[in-house]
């Protein structure tokens, strides 16, 4: 089954509300205005408020994930770092 970015998979994880949007590292990086390697930086040091990641991927290897993010915990971290 494949999956699409902004696709609402909330059916297929458990303890997500059906209907959620997820979006992709990329579309991350593009929506805090930072590069796809500093989101990756931010992902492994695990910060405090940092929105989690879902991997969701083919299941057959680990290097076949595709982290994704909820777009509402991401608009509420951006939020929480904004200076104005």
């Amino acid at each position: 089954m494949k999956i699409r970015a902004g696709a609402a998979i909330g059916d297929f994880l458990p303890g997500v509300v059906s209907g959620t949007e997820f979006i992709t590292a990329d579309e991350f990086a593009l929506l805090a205005r930072l590069s796809r390697r500093q989101i990756d930086r931010l992902r492994k040091r695990r910060l405090p408020g940092f929105p989690r990641e879902y991997d969701l991927g083919s299941g057959l290897s680990k290097f076949h994930t595709c982290p994704r993010f909820r777009r509402v915990d991401v608009e509420r971290w951006l939020d929480s770092r904004s200076l104005w």
